[in-house]
């Protein structure tokens, strides 16, 4: 059974339309979601996400339509959004962020401190859990937030450019974390780093001008890329498959 589904969904800011009549369906295990600047990708996750409402068609949660705020926030509990700008409690410490962070998801009082402190643990922060928030470097405010979405052990996460800002052992680190958390989940990674997706994505999307252009295993898009790889000696079988349909299927 879907987790995440989206029946013709559409939006549109005035006379733009920025998501065009689109059909998904996201089931446990993790996502890519790939496309250029301006594609919609940001609309589609905040979609997802229930940040904001279609104009048209239904965002579907565990098989239940999501057609009014009630229900939004309901659902919003089975969901963990990091997006890319993610706020955190500067003068907080880290445990407090943590906490606060699982009360606003509905994690009892009782239990917030044992749960914050079981995601610090998962993103490596534990040895931080009483800095204050602004003494942590750029990467280990992406763990904070990260961690700060999977203290409710939500069935749905949603992230996007999570493994911006952190160094290659950060990153392999964070990979690795995200292959642990899809095992009960459904997450949708959105990048602009293919190797991320090729490294431990199930699945790849690639959207453009509000529409989905591939959707596939990583084994299809590197296949796509086979021909470009013998023209074009840079960047992987992953990298050529998705200039492949750029050049292509993008229009």
């Amino acid at each position: 059974m879907s987790v995440v589904q989206l029946d013709s969904v559409s939006f549109w800011y005035g006379r733009d339309r920025i998501i065009q009549d689109m059909d998904l369906v996201l089931e446990r295990g993790i996502t890519g979601l790939l496309g250029p600047n301006g594609a919609g990708k940001t609309t589609l996750i905040r979609l997802l996400a229930l940040d904001m409402r279609p104009k048209c068609g239904s965002v579907i949660i565990n098989g239940t339509p999501v057609n009014n705020e009630t229900q939004a926030r309901k659902c919003r509990r089975h969901i963990g959004y990091l997006p890319q700008r993610f706020e955190v409690m500067n003068f907080k410490t880290v445990q407090d962020n943590v906490e606060f962070a699982a009360w606003a998801h509905g994690v009892s009082a009782a239990a917030c401190n044992k749960a914050a402190a079981d995601a610090l643990e998962k993103v490596g922060l534990a040895d931080r859990a009483k800095s204050r928030a602004f003494s942590l470097s750029g990467g280990m405010r992406q763990r904070l937030g990260l961690a700060c979405v999977i203290v409710h052990k939500p069935e749905i996460l949603i992230l996007d450019e999570p493994t911006v800002g952190i160094d290659p052992v950060q990153r392999s680190q964070m990979r690795q974390l995200l292959r642990e958390l899809a095992a009960n989940s459904a997450i949708l990674l959105s990048t602009h780093l293919v190797d991320d997706v090729a490294h431990i994505c199930d699945r790849v999307l690639i959207v453009n001008h509000g529409t989905v252009k591939f959707d596939g295993p990583i084994s299809a898009l590197e296949e796509l890329g086979s021909d470009r790889a013998h023209r074009d000696m840079n960047g992987s079988a992953a990298e050529n498959g998705y200039l492949e349909i750029m050049d292509n299927y993008a229009s």
